[in-house]
């Protein structure tokens, strides 16, 4: 069983652990009731408040004192969590607010944290290391102040502790040293006439991991993941894998019932109508829609692989690093109802953040419903991802050029205008192919072709505008066969390429060819020798031990250069 991290203003969870421990136990008494607590001791009054709690409805309250550990207790699943906070409204010039939290043998001086409010010097207080230690920081009296423990680690037994999210004290020693575990929680007030409040006590083990990535978040893995959750109205979610490394955090308005959050990481950047998204992207699938705000993480790597694809194509960066400004600004998000091009919409993230304890990014962004989300630049028309067009390639068949295409989904889509160009600049119509799609929609793969009769000697450039029954267009990639003088014809793809890259030459006589890779400062990275036939001719020359950038690839017939061209190594 995998256990989550949980944080949750409405409603009270509690989870028992496998190993990976991602969430361990909550409280934040929106239950109304304490039911789930036991009493100790008879000079108290405990009750759950509605009144300015800390976070959702209710809060604890306890009136009254007493000795050491009489007030309210609640015994848990023994866990070892990294983690641990909850809020604390001190009140009075007494001592109040105790927070002494322990294994089972817990008393009052053996146990590992043990925290208090002293009233008399309106500070904060706790008690470490066999009594031996103390720290204590002044604070503000009758307000709520978040009690934050991070980095607890039970060999050295150790903490530290932050204060309304400040740092205060560094390694910090525990009460005891005899505590291995947690497994109780005391709450309660030391004098008579006193009260103490507190809220939203949570313990846990915040991944520094991210889903599908390598070891420190240095590169992404490819593969899909997913996990299921209670989305409940005002919680705060962390989606995990089942060992606990971060997918995704959702924060909801409203309740979405069972909700399913997805990361897949694909092998190399796709391309959606000529632009490329981050290979790494989202689905949210909720039960009951609502407003959310949500968390999504990333790699430097899931950037820096995007950024080879756009550089060659155009397209502007995202972030090259983490203080990179302009490539923050340019991120944009596409959001679409199940499939791409369906019903998309674009956000700009409300928050991009660089977690550098972690090294990974955090981006944020807030919508009315869930879907699927897809990471990209900012396109000169701000528009949503359109059809998705998958392979786009052309051949040399007699004396002319036959163009393929497919379309993964389409919507809204009325046809598709082939564009020719000799210089790859000055493009101009040759044909149009309506869309098979019924009404302009598809989720199915649909074919399609053209032959252009009477291509020109040299480059013959083509694209595709891709057109909308409302009149807007957006443009595929391009690809160019070259025609010698000799009738020959050379294409070559995928472009980028990872493993392979496939040369299609049509040549109108036997001849020896030689393929050369050359990089950009000129130097002969790898060459092949062969023989092509009067014909159709294809060749796959293999990229092993090239490094990823962009090189160039000449064709050399009968000791005569007669192709050069352009491509990437991912």
């Amino acid at each position: 069983m995998k256990s989550k991290i949980l944080f949750t203003l409405l409603g009270l969870f509690l989870y028992n652990l496998s190993n990976a421990q991602c969430t361990t136990y909550v409280d934040n008494f929106e239950t109304g009731n304490l039911s789930l607590w036991t009493t100790i001791g008879s000079t108290i009054t405990t009750s759950t408040s509605n009144v300015l709690p800390a976070e959702g409805l209710y809060s604890c309250k306890i009136d009254g004192g007493g000795a050491f550990m009489q007030g309210i207790s609640r015994s848990f699943t023994s866990i070892t969590p990294s983690t641990m906070s909850w809020y604390m409204k001190p009140t009075g010039t007494g001592q109040s607010n105790y927070l002494v939290a322990g294994d089972a043998s817990i008393t009052a001086s053996r146990s590992m944290v043990f925290c208090y409010w002293n009233g008399a010097n309106n500070e904060i207080v706790f008690t470490g290391a066999n009594l031996a230690t103390t720290f204590s920081t002044t604070t503000t009296v009758n307000v709520w102040h978040l009690i934050e423990l991070k980095n607890i680690n039970f060999s050295t037994r150790r903490y530290d502790i932050y204060v309304d999210g400040v740092l205060k004290q560094a390694n910090f020693a525990f009460r005891s040293n005899l505590v291995n575990s947690l497994e109780r929680v005391h709450l309660f007030n030391r004098d008579a006439g006193t009260s103490g409040s507190w809220d939203d006590i949570k313990f846990g083990s915040n991944s520094s991991q991210i889903s599908n990535a390598t070891a420190s978040n240095a590169s992404s893995t490819t593969g899909t993941t997913t996990d299921t959750d209670n989305q409940g109205a005002g919680q705060t979610i962390l989606y995990t894998s089942d060992t606990c490394n971060l997918i995704s955090k959702v924060v909801s308005n409203s309740n979405l019932g069972s909700t399913t959050t997805k990361v897949t990481v694909a092998a190399t950047t796709p391309i959606y109508n000529t632009q490329p998204y981050v290979k790494r992207w989202f689905e949210i699938t909720p039960t009951v829609q609502g407003a959310t705000t949500s968390t999504f993480y990333f790699t430097q790597n899931d950037f820096t692989i995007y950024n080879t694809t756009a550089s060659a194509s155009g397209w502007p960066l995202l972030p090259q690093n983490p203080t990179d400004a302009v490539g923050k600004a340019n991120l944009r998000v596409t959001k679409n109802d199940g499939a791409l091009g369906v019903n998309p919409v674009v956000y700009t993230p409300s928050s991009i953040v660089w977690n550098s304890l972690n090294n990974y990014w955090e981006v944020s962004l807030t919508t009315s419903v869930l879907g699927q989300f897809r990471f990209h630049a900012v396109n000169p028309l701000g528009s949503a991802l359109p059809v998705t067009l998958g392979e786009f390639t052309g051949r040399k068949q007699n004396k002319t050029n036959v163009l393929n295409w497919n379309t993964i989904t389409e919507n809204n889509c009325k046809a598709f205008e082939v564009q020719r160009s000799i210089n790859g600049t000055d493009f101009s119509a040759i044909g149009m192919v309506n869309s098979q799609a019924v009404n302009g929609i598809s989720n199915l793969e649909l074919a399609y072709s053209f032959v252009d009769v009477n291509p020109k000697e040299g480059h013959n450039y083509y694209r595709l505008r891709q057109i909308d029954l409302d009149g807007k267009s957006t443009y595929s990639k391009q690809i160019d066969l070259v025609v010698n003088s000799n009738g020959s014809v050379v294409n070559v793809y995928p472009n980028p390429a990872k493993d392979n890259v496939t040369i299609d030459y049509a040549s109108n006589s036997n001849a020896s060819l030689s393929l050369q890779i050359i990089d950009m400062s000129g130097r002969v990275i790898k060459q092949v020798q062969t023989k092509v036939a009067l014909g159709n001719n294809a060749m796959i020359i293999s990229l092993d031990g090239v490094s990823a950038g962009m090189y160039q690839l000449q064709l050399i017939e009968n000791n005569r250069l007669t192709h050069v061209q352009k491509f990437i190594k991912q």
